[in-house]
């Protein structure tokens, strides 16, 4: 897992039980054609029983924004990657992978994204208040990251703190988030 570096916008997850409790985790079925990592956004995907990553991977330098009624069910605790039949065939035609379950008990920690690095700080956001997740991918990545934009249109993920070792003003820096609703 990266280390958060002040100033650096840098991929980084980490995800904790609210209080002292366990997580809460799940085997889900992957839709075909995914590429999934360890801490990526899972949704259930539309007509069928099978899940995807939250946001489709942008072109190079650029992002991919939360829109609409994105519902994350739950945050990839392993990584996939499934071809045209649903499978991983390097991992021996796997095909389920075990997801965190994002509910208001679940604190996911992410990066704060903004185009402009000295709006994407804790200070920047507003505790108790839900924001949207991005997925931001630059000129020389195969894959986006995950952060939480400082966008609340759609937000469904609320902050509640700022992540230990991340300041105030550290541009892109890390904070806490929790589900903001369950979808019904």
């Amino acid at each position: 897992m990266p280390v958060p570096i002040a100033g650096t916008i840098v991929e980084f997850f980490d995800i904790v039980p609210q209080s002292g409790n366990t997580l809460e985790t799940r085997e889900l079925d992957v839709a075909a054609s995914q590429t999934i990592r360890r801490g990526y956004p899972i949704v259930k995907t539309t007509g069928a029983n099978t899940y995807e990553v939250a946001l489709a991977n942008p072109s190079a330098s650029s992002t991919t924004a939360q829109s609409g009624d994105l519902e994350i069910v739950g945050w990839a605790a392993e990584s996939i990657t499934t071809n045209a039949s649903g499978v991983d065939p390097d991992q021996s035609n796997k095909s389920k992978i075990r997801v965190y379950v994002y509910n208001p008990s679940t604190k996911v920690a992410l990066p704060i994204y903004n185009a402009t690095a000295a709006n994407a700080e804790p200070r920047d956001l507003t505790i108790g208040t839900a924001y949207e997740i991005v997925r931001v991918r630059n000129a020389t990545q195969a894959l986006g990251g995950f952060f939480l934009s400082t966008v609340t249109t759609d937000g469904d993920n609320r902050y509640v703190q700022t992540y230990a070792g991340s300041g105030s003003t550290d541009d892109y820096g890390i904070v806490w988030v929790v589900k903001d609703s369950i979808g019904v």
